[in-house]
């Protein structure tokens, strides 16, 4: 049986002090003792997570590179899209900092492992990996920075943060990736073309996915209700058959009917009606749609013909990407400075310092 008492200590200049203590040892020291497991333990499944997260992480970006680099153009060697920084951008604002280096991790050896398979030396990958890295670092940490862990999309001041992080972001990792293409390729890689060609990709890539991303965890960590579900499956049906029927229409209604006005009342139904998560898939919905018909040849982007010149079928594929984008706008309803989401059963509201309701 175990004795309970008091250890006497005297230290010289001192009074006795009396220190708890369990069959002679202290306290303080069996506790110690029991914590080291603890620590240990939550030591190790700390490594695990992190090393899960980073092998997530580095094969969904991988396959979106590798999907992303059919879209390369060949003056600067840069793709036209690149959702991969949607991916690790998005991933990082929702998980918050303490993923950074799994985030990290994972990025740079995709983004390695893309440059070898595509014959581009091993430097070039470890200095792109680093710039990727570093946009989804800056991306995720100014948004952290300003709006902190109750960053969401159905606020105009957190949407219009977004899109300067994203402009902040690929402004630093496109001065990296125009020196890493212009030291490979020599004078014929200009630099501010590179730059501009990586901005853009990656700037679209963030505008078009993260949201998603973001969106998605927000529905994880609160599901919606099933008729808020509903509606929004029906919703993203329509996108898809609205942008399908635009993207098949024959050369000459493009240039009478403009059919991108089409999806406006689609997808400002699914912002105003939905979860932000509906309407970035929408967009992602739309985004994606366009860049496969390209890819394979389908439809109105698809067509050779409009392919004439690598300048202008990027500017073309740039602009849907950037319209299809810019579904957050409508969530945006001034009153009072509230921003009011509508659902099929319910509205609700939230204030500018409340998001508990949402």
């Amino acid at each position: 049986m175990a004795s309970y008492g008091f250890i006497v200590v005297t230290c010289a200049g001192a009074d006795a002090v009396d220190i708890p203590s369990i069959c002679g040892t202290p306290v303080s020291l069996l506790a110690h003792d029991q914590r080291q497991p603890a620590t240990a333990d939550d030591l190790t499944q700390r490594w695990i997570r992190g090393i899960g997260l980073a092998a997530v992480v580095g094969l969904a970006y991988f396959l979106t590179a590798k999907f992303s680099v059919r879209l390369i153009l060949e003056s600067s060697g840069v793709a036209v899209f690149w959702p991969a920084a949607g991916i690790s951008s998005g991933l990082l604002i929702a998980l918050g900092p303490h993923a950074r280096w799994p985030v990290l991790a994972g990025v740079m050896v995709a983004t390695i492992a893309t440059h070898l398979i595509i014959n581009d030396p091993l430097w070039a990958g470890v200095t792109l990996g680093l710039s990727n890295g570093a946009e989804a670092l800056i991306t995720a940490g100014l948004i952290h920075h300003y709006f902190g862990a109750r960053f969401d999309l159905v606020r105009m001041r957190h949407v219009a943060g977004l899109l300067a992080a994203a402009v902040a972001a690929t402004t630093v990792s496109g001065i990296g990736g125009a020196v890493t293409y212009r030291l490979m390729r020599g004078p014929s890689a200009a630099m501010f073309d590179t730059w501009q060609h990586w901005f853009a990709s990656d700037f679209v890539g963030i505008i078009a996915v993260a949201p998603l991303v973001i969106g998605l965890a927000s529905v994880v960590r609160r599901p919606s209700p099933r008729s808020e579900v509903i509606e929004g499956t029906l919703g993203l049906v329509a996108v898809a058959l609205t942008t399908g029927l635009i993207i098949l229409l024959p050369r000459g209604l493009w240039e009478t009917v403009f059919p991108i006005t089409w999806l406006f009342p689609v997808l400002a139904w699914l912002a105003a009606r939905a979860r932000p998560a509906f309407s970035a898939a929408g967009a992602f919905l739309v985004s994606i749609t366009i860049v496969l018909t390209t890819i394979l040849g389908i439809g109105h982007f698809g067509d050779p013909s409009h392919q004439s010149t690598t300048a202008s079928w990027k500017r073309k594929l740039a602009s849907w990407l950037w319209r299809s984008a810019h579904t957050y706008l409508p969530r945006y309803l001034p009153s009072g400075g509230r921003v009011r989401h509508t659902s099929l059963t319910q509205t609700r509201c939230w204030s500018a310092s409340e998001t508990t309701n949402c």
